[in-house]
């Protein structure tokens, strides 16, 4: 996690990057998803093109896990007893020998867990628990 001055305004914000190379196409993307603190907003980034490509709306401000694949972010919003998940727009095959990347704009999914107030990834692992609010 970063804190970033902006004015007299602090934001904390939760960012990662996704990256697949195609060894065939030599094709390369690079996803940020930032979540910003101070509103419900999650904003999608092209980092090669250096531009905001997608901001969405959260029901509260979120923490961001990515799934092993990096295909699904899980934006986690505590006060609003919410996890909701957002589509990267980017999927590999692996071929072994090759593998052929897809590079889609990023979308919201139809996946929405409410009265989920605990969220537990465990490192490493596909699994996720999500546990209902008290």
């Amino acid at each position: 996690m970063t804190n970033v001055q902006t004015g007299t305004v602090v934001a904390l914000f939760t960012t990662f990057a996704l990256n697949c190379t195609a060894v065939a196409s030599e094709k390369t993307a690079w996803r940020l998803f930032v979540s910003d603190h101070s509103e419900p907003i999650v904003n999608a980034i092209d980092l090669l093109k250096q531009e905001k490509i997608e901001t969405f709306a959260t029901k509260a401000p979120a923490r961001l896990y990515r799934s092993k694949t990096g295909r699904t972010v899980l934006a986690v919003q505590k006060e609003a007893d919410l996890v909701t998940a957002i589509d990267s727009g980017i999927s590999f095959e692996d071929h072994g020998d090759h593998g052929h990347i897809k590079v889609k704009p990023p979308r919201p999914l139809s996946i929405a867990i409410a009265t989920a107030r605990y969220f537990d990834r465990r490192i490493g692992s596909d699994a996720i628990e999500i546990y209902p609010s008290e």
